[in-house]
């Protein structure tokens, strides 16, 4: 053991002497990163630098140089990464630097290879006009933005001793006129026309700088001019297209009219043409105002002649048509005749033809639309012209007023006429003669005045619309005492199903005799000539009818009516099954009759109320067997019994009072219970209270006797208690009587005894001196103010 620890003290002293020799020699330190980045494509040359003066091996022992770059310099005392990058992207690797005898150390560098920073901006620059402002932004991509910009070359030059790049500026300013701006933004007035030729420079903004040139080329132009010139001839009704020419300035151009005559349906488009459809022929002269990219403009004078072409000079939309009315057109034509007509594209109205020599469009429309369709000219040279059409049928001109009112003598009079269809405005006429004082408004309809005299006068009324189209309609006016219904609406009595119905309609004024007439009368009702109502309706319904009389000139008059058919009454309802009185705690089966059988079917309800004798309170046990205090039943057509879903009994509950039924009665909706409401009145009469069971038991002390009953009364006065004994067993007492009014007036005083109605369970404890197991049996009798109940008993247990 001693042998090993000397062993391990050799070991840290070699260990101690081998760092002592490094300190004398000095530490080695390689140069600190980042490395500059390096360009797609573009030479790399950098170095990485020792703190030694010897020879250094270098090595990288993790990660590895971008595809491209390799060390160079072995057996220097520094490294450098040369080459031309292949590939961008972030190389991460770790350089290991070593000097015999005094140690090794070991850096991480990174180098990112980055694309070339270029300028995107063409050679040939939008040219210039000499004298006028000018704007061009060049631009680059790449490197690191923002970019800062130079006229004229860059130069770069690379730091050893740092591994840095630097620039060299030029001076700026040498473009006539023009300076660029460091945000790389041409601008000025040219000061002299001809070709320039420039060097504009750009660099980035990363300490690795890139930089990049390029020679570009400016035209500057003297300003614009407009030669005077005559364009091609152009022909009425055939498109249009002539270019205009300008001279120097920088383009594109703006064209616009300055000054002259067009040809009228030709215009100047901004892009210089003279375009359109020339609708009138001549020779026309104008002047045309060009304006450069940089504002200058000039004027010139153009000439242009359009000669007379063939042409359809009828114009669209065509006048409009009505259904049912004929309808003529003549097309119109500029050229050399005789022509040739027809249709090329769409359709005309249903009834029309164009007759393909004259041009004229004719027929009887039969559907109201638009119709649109294209029409073709052909003249005797061969020479054709298509032009589009649309034509609006309207519904048929209809007159829609179908009598006027009658009026009286010395009392002004308003009518109205009116129409619908055709293509208003429309304007009224009149054949025949209206009543003396009475005038028609021929724009408006309107016939107004102040009749003068008895009579009735018939006359037709035209109505022509917009179009020439026209209707007619045969209309009278009577001058008299109008006719007016003496009978009122909703007529009554109401009719009655089942039963016979009789209801003269009356009417006073005008001139009898009198002729009447219906529509929407039914349900078994007739009206006859005369004004009479008969028939016996079959059903429940509302009758809305209008009655037409007209007097011996022919004079209606008209009035709307409602006849309300209703049920018939009902026969006399009898409740059945219980009596006037019933005693408490009971479950009669009711029933329900009707005097005589009814002919509809009847749907119906029973209600329960509840008025209970003695004090403010009710019991919720009295109720239908159905649950609740409501039921419902029917009565089927034709007879007298009613029927209950589940059959119908009543609870009598425990409290005396008065129970009330009350009937209700509908067919179809229709209320139809008798008045007053009928009902039947239950008498719950008060009585002696009644045990139900009675229990007894035996306790550590004596006996204890339970007593459940009710007293409908709510009240009790005593308790009397029978007890008997095993034979060989003497009683000193066998009966015992309790007052029992206060005990009870708690129970029946406090809110909660009233879900129960007058129901009670009665506990009664007994001490018994002696031998208590000799009482076998107990009976109780309980008394109220109206007597004493059976006696009920039980065997103790």
């Amino acid at each position: 053991m001693r042998f090993d620890r000397g062993w391990l003290r050799i070991c840290w002293i070699a260990a101690a002497l081998v760092a002592l020799a490094g300190e004398a020699f000095g530490q080695i330190t390689l140069s600190s990163p980042p490395l500059p980045d390096a360009v797609l494509g573009q030479t790399y040359n950098t170095s990485i630098f020792t703190n030694q003066t010897g020879p250094v091996n270098f090595s990288i022992t993790a990660g590895s140089l971008p595809p491209g770059l390799i060390l160079s310099g072995a057996g220097q005392s520094f490294i450098t990464i040369l080459g031309t990058p292949a590939k961008i992207g972030v190389s991460t690797f770790t350089l290991q630097a070593s000097v015999v005898g005094v140690g090794t150390t070991s850096q991480q560098y990174s180098i990112a290879v980055i694309l070339p920073l270029l300028i995107t901006t063409p050679s040939d620059l939008p040219d210039a006009t000499v004298g006028f402002n000018y704007r061009e932004t060049f631009a680059a991509i790449n490197g690191t933005p923002p970019y800062t910009w130079f006229e004229g070359q860059v130069g770069l030059t690379f730091g050893k001793t740092s591994g840095q790049r630097s620039i060299t500026l030029p001076p700026r300013g040498l473009t006539p006129g023009l300076i660029l701006s460091p945000s790389g933004t041409l601008t000025g007035a040219p000061t002299q026309t001809g070709t320039l030729s420039f060097v504009i420079s750009v660099f980035d903004s990363a300490s690795s700088t890139q930089v990049n040139s390029g020679t570009f080329n400016l035209k500057v132009k003297p300003p614009p001019t407009v030669p005077a010139a005559t364009l091609a001839n152009g022909v009425t009704g055939t498109t249009y297209s002539a270019p205009l020419t300008a001279q120097n300035g920088s383009t594109p151009y703006t064209w616009a009219f300055n000054a002259g005559t067009l040809p009228p349906g030709l215009t100047i488009l901004p892009i210089g043409k003279l375009s359109g459809t020339p609708t009138a022929a001549g020779t026309y002269l104008f002047a045309a105002k060009v304006t450069d990219a940089w504002g200058a403009t000039a004027v010139g004078a153009i000439t242009v002649t359009i000669t007379q072409g063939l042409s359809i000079t009828t114009s669209s939309p065509l006048p409009n048509g009505a259904v049912g009315s004929a309808y003529q057109l003549q097309f119109g034509a500029a050229g050399v005749s005789p022509y040739a007509w027809a249709i090329t594209q769409g359709s005309l109205p249903p009834g029309f033809t164009l007759n393909a020599s004259s041009g004229v469009l004719s027929g009887t429309p039969t559907a109201a639309a638009t119709y649109g369709f294209t029409v073709q000219l052909t003249d005797s040279t061969k020479l054709s012209v298509s032009k589009p059409f649309t034509l609006t049928i309207a519904p048929q001109l209809v007159i829609t007023t179908s009598s006027l009112a009658n009026g009286q003598p010395n009392v002004a009079y308003s009518g109205q006429l009116a129409a619908t269809g055709g293509t208003p405005p429309y304007l009224w006429l009149l054949t025949g003669s209206l009543p003396a004082g009475l005038t028609l408004d021929r724009s408006s309809g309107a016939i107004t005045g102040t009749p003068t005299n008895n009579g009735a006068s018939n006359f037709t009324v035209q109505v022509a619309d917009s179009a020439g189209i026209t209707a007619t309609r045969q209309l009278s006016i009577a001058i008299g005492p109008p006719i007016t219904f003496t009978t009122p609406s909703p007529l009554q009595p109401n009719a009655v199903v089942g039963q016979p119905y009789n209801q003269q309609i009356a009417v006073a004024g005008g001139t009898p005799p009198y002729t009447f007439t219906q529509t929407g009368l039914s349900d078994g009702i007739t009206l006859d000539a005369t004004g009479k109502l008969a028939g016996t309706p079959p059903a429940l319904s509302t009758l809305n009818f209008t009655v037409t009389v007209t007097d011996v000139n022919h004079v209606p008059a008209t009035q709307a009516y409602v006849l309300a058919v209703v049920a018939p009454a009902l026969p006399a309802p009898t409740i059945g099954g219980v009596s006037d009185t019933e005693p408490p705690a009971q479950q009669p089966t009711l029933s329900l009759q009707l005097a005589n059988s009814y002919p509809l079917p009847l749907t119906g309800a029973i209600t329960l109320t509840f008025a209970s004798t003695v004090g403010n309170i009710d019991d919720p046990a009295i109720q239908f067997s159905t649950g609740g205090r409501t039921a419902t039943f029917s009565v089927p057509a034709g007879s007298t019994n009613a029927v209950f879903p589940n059959g119908l009994a009543i609870a009598t509950g425990t409290v005396a009072g008065k129970i009330t039924l009350a009937l209700s009665f509908q067919v179809s909706g229709q209320d139809v219970t008798p008045q007053p409401e009928p009902t039947r009145v239950i008498t719950i009469a008060a009585q002696a209270p009644v045990i139900a069971k009675v229990t007894a038991s035996r306790t550590s002390g004596g006996l204890e006797v339970d007593v459940t009953g009710f007293s409908n009364t709510r009240d009790m006065t005593s308790a009397t208690f029978q007890f008997q004994a095993s034979a060989g067993t003497s009683l000193q007492t066998s009966q015992v009587t309790i007052q029992a009014d206060q005990l009870f007036a708690t129970w029946y005083n406090d809110e909660n005894s009233q879900q129960f109605g007058s129901q009670f369970t009665f506990t009664q404890p007994f001490t018994i001196s002696g031998n208590a197991s000799g009482i076998t049996n107990v009976s109780v009798t309980l008394t109220n103010t109206q007597g004493a109940s059976s006696a009920a008993s039980a065997s103790v247990q």
